[in-house]
């Protein structure tokens, strides 16, 4: 499933809401969500398939001069959750060191922020919907044409990856605003034979959409 960049974007702004009915003077806070997916080979089979996700959300808030921040490793995904969270973070806040210094950045809504995120072109559908079959066909490819070459005595960490995810960001000031991407690489390590002696080599490919 393709990440929801409307539901991290709503989530981001219920946190720093949150927060600042819990004390917070300001607050901003960010969300990130995604998955990747990675296959290796190794001796003309797949040595490994795995895929990961993640949903995890942080908030940073400011009570009287003192900083605060709360992160959760599984984001909120309701009222109660998210009104935890702000209240961990106004806690915090409220027991550290007072400074002048902590203060948030000014910020504003930004009417261009649609057409700027369009024009960074970081999102590419049949990337973010690569699947298993891709990274075990890349990485048995780039394993065999290696162990073809002259020279080489072993392969090693040969992998084909994919990953998507989104970035959201809220803050008291009024931005509110998300950016979504997709990345591919594709890694190969292998064993040179050098005469008497061997050492390790190792190439690797990564690229944006």
């Amino acid at each position: 499933m393709i990440p929801a960049v409307e539901w991290a974007r709503e989530l981001a702004g219920a946190l720093v809401e949150a927060a600042k009915k819990a004390g917070a003077d300001a607050a901003d806070a960010a969300v990130g969500l995604g998955s990747a997916l990675s296959a290796s080979a190794r001796d003309g089979a797949i040595e490994d398939l795995t895929r990961s996700t993640w949903r995890a959300a942080g908030l940073r808030v400011v009570v009287g001069g003192r900083l605060g921040f709360a992160t959760s490793a599984d984001a909120p995904l309701d009222g109660r959750a998210i009104r935890a969270l702000a209240e961990t973070a106004v806690t915090l806040a409220r027991v550290s060191t007072p400074s002048e210094d902590n203060v948030l950045p000014p910020s504003s809504p930004d009417p261009n922020a649609a057409k700027r995120e369009a024009a960074l072109r970081t999102w590419d559908d049949a990337t973010a919907e690569l699947g298993p079959e891709w990274a075990t066909a890349n990485a048995l490819a780039m394993e065999a044409a290696l162990r073809r070459v002259p020279g080489i005595a072993a392969t090693r960490e040969v992998s084909a990856a994919a990953r998507r995810g989104i970035l959201a960001l809220a803050t008291s000031g009024g931005f509110v605003g998300a950016q979504r991407g997709v990345s591919a690489s594709l890694s190969c390590a292998a064993i040179v034979q050098d005469g008497a002696r061997k050492q390790s080599e190792r190439d690797w490919d990564h690229a944006r959409s």
